[in-house]
């Protein structure tokens, strides 16, 4: 990964029907980052779909939590979290995945 960009991804895996709704949350508020995300289908009919964020790190200051939401076929949505730590020296971020 070149420079300061972390790439944040969230995966869902083995859903059925085909139509989920993938929302990126970032502090509390929708995203506007840049995303991509590629869907697949697995041998049993079923679907798998990965999503990512590229976040430039050295606009943050602070800690920043992501959050993947999930909706799918009139469930309630399934959340995942994802922390960037920022430290006081350069370069030296971590990522922490809160369930």
């Amino acid at each position: 990964m070149a420079g300061n960009q972390v790439n944040v991804t969230c995966q869902v895996k083995h859903f059925y029907p085909r139509s989920l709704q993938l929302t990126w949350v970032e502090n509390g508020n929708v995203s506007r980052t840049e995303t991509g995300s590629t869907q697949s289908e697995n041998k049993d009919g079923t679907f798998n779909l990965m999503s990512w964020l590229m976040v430039n790190s050295s606009v943050h200051r602070e800690d920043v939590t992501f959050t993947c939401r999930v909706e799918h076929d009139g469930q309630p949505a399934t959340t995942r979290k994802y922390t960037l730590k920022f430290s006081a020296g350069p370069r030296e971020q971590g990522l922490d995945n809160t369930p």
